[in-house]
């Protein structure tokens, strides 16, 4: 079987960070004995790269797609990926594979509202879909009314227990990276860019730090509102208290994920589609509290494996990371090894089969 991979989004040297899901998902297939070749788009900071880019992307994928045989196109992001393969598909007959995420479905700027055409055109041409979680299969049936048969839940490539596990040398991880063994710290991870909720995660440290100067936050990800972000720090007074890092790669977050007592996860998109590094703190026995929303809401277990809170209640998310970080050493233990179990139903080798399925189903 031959399948070739579209994606706007996919790791490179500089931002490994970037599609880390669309890589994990094409291993998978190649590791099945799936064939996979690729049309795909790194990340480029300055606007006259990405648009220039963005066009070689689009002839290289409709050249790929005119000139080779595949047995199916499998397209990550249609809303700006699958545009070569709509075109590619009014010359020759393609077996189209979707998998959306959560701004296909859920736009939330003008931007993604235009490109939503694209996506709804696609969805309906694709012989087969890929949502990353129930929720968001349930979703698509409910706005675009598409059969619930030609839809398939996949969770965006999955848990790779191999990165995301507990460590047993955490003291020395915490010395790699410079930090205390004295303060309690509390992790973020995720781009800084509107509806992420890190004014959230913010606001929240401020509350526990006025009751707790141990406590401390660690943010790991770049994005649009990076300058807004240290605004609202300084305006908070919590400058010592925050510690910031841009892009890693998956290993260095695996490693920093184990400095944590919980994560925190305040996102407020209804387009979270899965939230596949919740999934990963889960794996590293961390407790995870989460806002109410999206596909948060199908492995957080409240007061088992952390806490849903209303998204943006900063009070509430205060309150709920205080619960985690006093809890007495049975209970946190309790609550760690319930995170391990949740996490085990996303593990990549209890996950696979399903997958591949859908790829050779019609073999």
């Amino acid at each position: 079987m031959k399948i070739l991979l579209v994606s706007n989004m996919y790791p490179s040297d500089k931002y490994p960070s970037y599609g880390t899901f669309v890589r994990n998902s094409e291993k998978m297939l190649e590791e099945n004995g799936i064939k996979v070749e690729n049309a795909v788009l790194t990340k480029h900071q300055r606007p006259v790269s990405r648009y220039l880019n963005y066009g070689l992307f689009y002839v290289k994928t409709l050249i790929k797609a005119l000139a080779n045989k595949y047995d199916a196109v499998y397209v990550h992001y249609p809303s700006l990926s699958s545009i070569p393969v709509l075109v590619a598909g009014y010359v020759k007959k393609l077996n189209v594979y979707v998998n959306i995420h959560g701004s296909d479905v859920v736009p939330e700027n003008m931007k993604q509202k235009i490109m939503n055409k694209i996506t709804v055109l696609s969805l309906k041409r694709a012989d087969k879909i890929i949502c990353p979680s129930e929720y968001f299969r349930d979703l698509v049936i409910q706005k675009h009314k598409i059969p619930k048969e030609k839809l398939y839940v996949f969770p965006s490539g999955g848990v790779n227990p191999e990165v995301f596990y507990e460590r047993d040398n955490i003291p020395a991880l915490k010395q790699k990276y410079g930090l205390a063994e004295k303060y309690t710290y509390i992790g973020f991870i995720s781009r800084l860019d509107y509806g992420k909720g890190w004014d959230t995660f913010l606001e929240s440290i401020a509350l526990l730090r006025k009751d707790n100067l141990s406590v401390k936050g660690i943010v790991v990800g770049g994005g649009g509102e990076v300058d807004q972000f240290w605004e609202k720090v300084n305006e908070l007074g919590i400058g010592e208290a925050i510690i910031h890092y841009g892009a890693l790669k998956q290993e260095e977050v695996a490693e920093l994920m184990n400095c944590f007592k919980v994560f925190c996860f305040p996102t407020e998109r209804k387009g979270e589609s899965l939230g596949l590094v919740g999934l990963e703190a889960l794996a590293s026995k961390r407790p995870v509290v989460g806002s109410s929303i999206g596909g948060l809401k199908g492995y957080i277990r409240h007061g088992e494996n952390g806490y849903l809170v209303s998204p943006g209640d900063k009070k509430q998310f205060a309150y709920y990371l205080g619960k985690v970080i006093y809890a007495d050493d049975d209970e946190y233990e309790c609550m760690k090894d319930e995170a391990y179990k949740m996490s085990k139903k996303y593990v990549i080798d209890n996950i696979k089969d399903q997958f591949i399925r859908i790829f050779r189903g019609n073999q």
